[in-house]
């Protein structure tokens, strides 16, 4: 039996489950899920991207990097 779809999990900015109609790319930090819409990517731009970081990876990369240049 199928989970119902408030169970499923959830990805993305908009935290709504993965649907297969919609065109994602994937973060090379945290692997997480992200629809092109929600990054307002256009599907070429989505295409040619060779790597993305989420917000909040770059959030964290962002604080390590400050904390490396205090020590």
């Amino acid at each position: 039996m199928v989970p119902p779809v408030e169970k499923w999990a959830k990805h993305c900015i908009c935290k709504t489950p993965l649907n297969p109609d919609y065109m994602y790319v994937q973060c090379d930090e945290c692997n997480g899920w992200y629809h092109t819409e929600c990054l307002k990517l256009s599907p070429d731009e989505a295409q040619a991207l060779e790597t993305y970081v989420c917000k909040d990876c770059e959030a964290k990369k962002n604080v390590e990097a400050k904390g490396e240049i205090l020590m």
